[in-house]
Formats: C-alpha cells, sequence, structure tokens
C-alpha cells in the first residue's frame, strides 16, 4: 500500500467486486436472510461481511448480485450501484422534460414558490436516478453565488462525526438575488440544482455508500476530500482557479453541463 492509500478513506478493498472469491459460509450466510425480505437486515450482513468504509453497494460485488437475483429491484436505490454518468445524464434530461413548468417559457411566469417547486421535483427526479438522498430545495437572497448545498463537512470533523450530521435535512439553495425573466438565469438555476445535486452524490459515496461504478473517478474525489483537501476558493484569481480545477469541482460542474444540455435539446 502506497502512502496515498494510507489515508483514511482513499483505499477501498480491491477484492469486493472481485468475481471470484465469495466463500460457501459467505453464500450461506446471506442466503439465510433473502427470505425474509428484510431489506435492512440483508443490507447489514453483506456490509457486515465486506465491513468496507463506506460500505459498497449492496450489489457491486458479481456473486452477490446474482445472489440476490430479481429481488435488487425491491431495495431502495440508494443501496444499489449507480448508473454511469451518461446514462445518469440521459435519463434526468429524459425525466425533467416531463416536469410541468420547466420549459422557459411557462418558467419565467412563474411565481418564486412555483419556481421552487420545479425546482424541488428536479432534484427529486436526479436523487432517485443517482442512488442518494434528496435535498429540500429553498430560495434565499445569497450574494455572489447561485446557490450551494449545506455541507456538513469540515476538516475538524471525523468521519463519524461527518457520517452522522449527515442523518439531519439536506437542503439545496438557490439565490434568489440572480433569478429574473431571463433565459440566462432560468438555465443558472437549473445548472445549479443539477450541479449542487452532484455535490451530493459525491457526498454520499464518500461517506454513506459508494454507489458510482467508476473506481478511478471515486479515487479523484478520495484525493480531492481526503489528501488535497477541498479548496473553498476566494476573492482572488488563484483562489477561485484552485476551486474550478479541483476534482470534485470539474466533476459537478461537467455533469451539471452535460445534463442541461440535453435537457435543453430534448425541450
Amino acid at each position: 500500500m502506497n502512502d496515498l492509500e494510507k489515508i483514511e478513506g482513499l483505499s477501498s478493498k480491491p477484492d469486493y467486486e472481485g468475481v471470484s472469491g465469495l466463500s460457501d459460509s459467505y453464500r450461506d450466510y446471506i442466503q439465510e436472510v433473502l427470505p425474509t425480505q428484510d431489506q435492512e437486515l440483508i443490507v447489514s450482513r453483506i456490509d457486515e461481511l465486506f465491513s468496507t468504509q463506506p460500505p459498497h453497494a449492496i450489489d457491486a460485488n458479481p456473486e452477490v448480485a446474482e445472489l440476490l437475483g430479481d429481488s435488487v429491484e425491491y431495495f431502495d436505490s440508494k443501496y444499489l450501484e449507480a448508473p454511469n454518468d451518461i446514462e445518469q445524464a440521459e435519463i434526468i434530461s429524459d425525466c425533467m422534460t416531463s416536469i410541468s413548468g420547466v420549459d422557459y417559457q411557462t418558467w419565467s411566469s412563474l411565481s418564486l414558490e412555483d419556481k421552487a417547486s420545479v425546482l424541488q421535483e428536479i432534484e427529486c427526479v436526479a436523487a432517485a436516478i443517482e442512488h442518494r438522498p434528496a435535498c429540500r430545495v429553498e430560495f434565499k437572497p445569497i450574494q455572489q453565488e447561485y446557490g450551494h448545498y449545506n455541507c456538513r463537512c469540515s476538516p475538524e470533523m471525523t468521519r463519524e462525526q461527518i457520517v452522522e450530521s449527515l442523518k439531519g435535512e439536506r437542503v439545496i439553495t438557490i439565490s434568489s438575488e440572480y433569478l429574473d425573466s431571463s433565459f440566462e438565469s432560468y438555465k443558472e438555476a437549473l445548472n445549479t440544482v443539477i450541479h449542487e445535486g452532484r455535490h451530493v452524490y459525491q457526498e454520499y459515496n464518500l461517506y454513506e455508500r459508494e454507489v458510482h461504478p467508476s473506481e478511478g473517478e471515486l479515487r479523484n474525489w478520495r484525493m480531492n476530500e481526503f489528501y488535497y483537501k477541498y479548496q473553498p476558493g476566494d476573492d482572488t484569481w488563484v483562489g477561485m482557479k484552485l476551486y474550478d480545477m479541483q476534482p470534485l469541482e470539474t466533476d459537478a460542474n461537467k455533469f451539471s453541463i452535460d445534463v442541461i444540455s440535453k435537457f435543453l435539446q430534448k425541450i
């Protein structure tokens, strides 16, 4: 194990997704509880066997997925491996087109409360597709930014403290200062709710359960969060570049741009 992998949260057990190696005793331990259809019991038993931190999607291991079979359809999606980014962007953009009030002509005439309702529906749709918890969406006057997510992580907190804090309500705040009837503000509002939702997805993978299918991207997120540390940025040119270029931000920017671009092409 190299120096980077010794850092808390950076390494991930490589044998979890291995095709072979699930012993008979492991199989029996899982199969014993499958007839109960007790979701929490089944998930806890699988997590116990592999003991990774954070736990992996319960169907990430092919042999476990085979044991679960069609029953995975009945599990809360937050326990299951998420679609890849291309699929996520395609599905989210498709679903957005069917949300009432999401087209620009209708949106521009909506009240602030109704606009918040539209963004709330987008967030709930995106959360389900990304296999993560949903946030409450709110509008508040915020200066110098379009919005943010109320991340509870700080350098002083342990992983356990962060995981405990994440049990509270998650909130995505969109700045009401920049909302007007222009197409630009409309696009920024849509982009912001997808962008901040992607940060929730990153956080869920880093601290609660790895459901993202790309180990390479997960490693980049871990390095940003646990090794280089997340850079909040400042008003200087250098500070903003450090903020924009870090993996967690470049990923969220790319994902939100992809989703909104696809969406605008479909309406």
